[in-house]
């Protein structure tokens, strides 16, 4: 689903048996938990290397299980060599 309207950061429910969308970039990557601490995650997007102007957006962190999120960078946006 990268890049696709499923695309994104989701989260199953094992008890109810159902999704949630936790991050709704399409160009997610990397996902990261904290292993002492599962409500802090970390997302970095990233774009293949199609196009001249990668749109990914960088690396995002969550404190709260996804509810929120803040970008840890100025941008990820280059050109491609």
């Amino acid at each position: 689903a990268y890049e696709g309207d499923r695309g994104g950061l989701w989260r199953y429910d094992s008890k109810d048996k159902t999704w949630t969308r936790l991050f709704d970039e399409g160009r997610v990557m990397n996902v990261a938990v904290d292993a002492q601490n599962a409500n802090r995650l970390a997302v970095i997007t990233n774009q293949d290397p199609y196009t001249e102007l990668n749109k990914a957006s960088g690396v995002w962190v969550s404190s709260d299980g996804g509810a929120s999120w803040s970008q840890q960078n100025e941008g990820l946006g280059m050109l491609r060599g």
